[in-house]
C-alpha cells in the first residue's frame, strides 16, 4: 500500500488527445501518449529526443469526450455537492460489468481483485465549465484507487488537432529530433514496455540511472502561446541526493559481482 504521484500535461482536441506524463519511477524523462479513435502512439522524450515505443490500434473502442457532453457519454448527474469547501457538480459512471461476450473478458473477476476501479466520480465547477477532480474507486473493496486533480486548466482553440498539439508540445518540451526507431537514439534510458503501466521498473532501467548517466535537460520556463505564468510545462522527476529515489537508483551501483565457476572432472575420469 502507498501513494504514487504522477504529473500529466493533457491537450484535448477535436480528433483525440495528446498527453505528456512524468513518473517518479522514470526520472529525467517524459512519455508522450497520442490517442485517436483509430491509433495509439507512445514516445519517450529524453534529452531533446523523441523515441518511438508503441504504434498500434486501440485494443478496445475508445469512449472519450470529444465535445459530446457528460450525459451523452454515459455519466449520471448526481447534483451539487460540497467538496473541500467548494460547491461542485458531481457526476458518476460505472465501468463495464460481467463477461464481455465478444472478448470473453470477465470484468467482475478483475474488480474482485480490488486493483481496478469500477466506479468513477467526476467533479466539475458549478456550471460544468472546468474539471476539478476525478476519483476512480473499487466498490467491492470500498476503496479509492486513483485520484486526479486538475490544475492550470484553460480552453484552447476548438480547431486544434492532434498533429497541432504534438508540434506545440515538442516546442514546449524542447524536442529537437524525432527518431524513427529505438536504435537510433544515443545514451537513452532503456524502457521495459511491458512495465510501463506499472509503478516499478525493470533492473535494466534502474541500472541506467545507477551508473550516473542521467542528463538534467529540462527546458525551464516554457509555456504555451497565450498562457499565463502559472501554465508552464510540467517538470520531470529527478534523483536528488538524500532522497528515497537516490537510494533506490544508486543502490550498489558501483558494486560488480565477479562469479567464478569452478569446474571439476568426475573423480573416476582417466587422464590422457
Amino acid at each position: 500500500d502507498g501513494t504514487l504521484t504522477t504529473r500529466e500535461h493533457i491537450i484535448i482536441t477535436k480528433d483525440g488527445n495528446v498527453r505528456v506524463k512524468a513518473m517518479p519511477s522514470r526520472p529525467y524523462q517524459y512519455f508522450m501518449y497520442v490517442e485517436t479513435p483509430k491509433n495509439v502512439k507512445l514516445h519517450q522524450l529524453y534529452n531533446h529526443q523523441a523515441i518511438p515505443l508503441v504504434d498500434s490500434t486501440p485494443e478496445f473502442e475508445a469512449h472519450r469526450l470529444y465535445g459530446s457532453g457528460l450525459k451523452q457519454d454515459g455519466w449520471t448527474d448526481e447534483g451539487m455537492t460540497n467538496l473541500d469547501g467548494k460547491t461542485l457538480h458531481m457526476w458518476t459512471k460505472r465501468g463495464p460489468q460481467g463477461l464481455n461476450k465478444t472478448s470473453r473478458f470477465n470484468y467482475t473477476a478483475v474488480y474482485r481483485t480490488c486493483m481496478y476501479s469500477d466506479v468513477w466520480t467526476f467533479f466539475t465547477d458549478s456550471n460544468d465549465s472546468r474539471p476539478v477532480k476525478l476519483v476512480g474507486s473499487n466498490s467491492i473493496c470500498n476503496k479509492a484507487l486513483r485520484v486526479t486533480e486538475y490544475s492550470n486548466y484553460r480552453t484552447l482553440d476548438e480547431k486544434l488537432t492532434v498533429e497541432d498539439s504534438i508540434q506545440v508540445l515538442y516546442e514546449m518540451y524542447g524536442i529537437k529530433s524525432r527518431m524513427l526507431s529505438v536504435g537510433e537514439a544515443q545514451n537513452v534510458p532503456k524502457v521495459c514496455k511491458d512495465l510501463l503501466a506499472a509503478p516499478y521498473v525493470c533492473e535494466a532501467e534502474r541500472e541506467f540511472f545507477g551508473d550516473g548517466q542521467e542528463v538534467d535537460w529540462t527546458p525551464p520556463g516554457r509555456m504555451m502561446r497565450g498562457a499565463t505564468a502559472s501554465q508552464d510545462i510540467i517538470s520531470y522527476f529527478d534523483i536528488a541526493e538524500g532522497t528515497a529515489a537516490y537510494t533506490f537508483f544508486h543502490h550498489q551501483y558501483d558494486r560488480r559481482l565477479l562469479q567464478l565457476l569452478k569446474f571439476e572432472f568426475p573423480s573416476n575420469c582417466n587422464k590422457t
